[in-house]
């Protein structure tokens, strides 16, 4: 999944007409645009990440909104019986951490913004999934998040409005992550 993760993603904004291939029979049309339900969270996700970022298919910097992020995901719930609270990012993404630390490391510019996504949906997947997220991957996630708002935020790259559409669901996801603990008596 790596490899196939890392590839260039193509933009997955919802336009008037456009759909979705994936999600299969959990859509449904509204107007033109495909709404797509994502799977039930855990509960320990509903009661701490409740902004409807979480659940938005259409903003490509929500977890779920990218094409990567969203073929994490359902990818990550056609084996939700085989995740568990031990479960890392390396293992969604069928790498090891030390891969996914160098890749982390080697984030500069917007080279890798591709890549932080995909690691942020992964990370984000398992939180919903199985409501957990050990603290080496909330680390490494919390990193993510940092070079993509660092990165969306440089002026020399984006249209000045591009900022003030991608930079708010990044920030939210980066206060709520900051700010979850996983539930008690599990700890990995």
């Amino acid at each position: 999944m790596l490899l196939r993760a890392v590839q260039p993603a193509v933009s997955s904004t919802i336009r008037a007409g456009t759909t979705r291939l994936w999600g299969l029979d959990r859509d449904a049309d509204i107007g033109n645009a495909r709404v797509v339900s994502l799977p039930m969270p855990h509960p320990a996700f509903s009661v701490h990440f409740v902004d409807p970022i979480y659940e938005a298919t259409a903003v490509e910097t929500a977890p779920f909104g990218s094409d990567e992020g969203a073929d994490i995901l359902w990818e990550c719930e056609r084996r939700r019986q085989q995740l568990n609270s031990a479960s890392t990012v390396a293992e969604v993404m069928e790498t090891d951490d030390a891969q996914i630390d160098g890749l982390i490391d080697q984030m500069a510019g917007i080279d890798h913004l591709d890549q932080a996504a995909s690691i942020r949906a992964a990370a984000f997947a398992l939180l919903r999934l199985t409501g957990h997220l050990g603290d080496p991957d909330r680390s490494r996630t919390l990193r993510v998040l940092d070079y993509e708002i660092r990165t969306i935020a440089d002026p020399t790259w984006l249209h000045a409005e591009a900022p003030n559409r991608l930079l708010p669901p990044l920030h939210v996801q980066r206060r709520d992550l900051a700010s979850w603990a996983n539930p008690s008596g599990v700890s990995v």
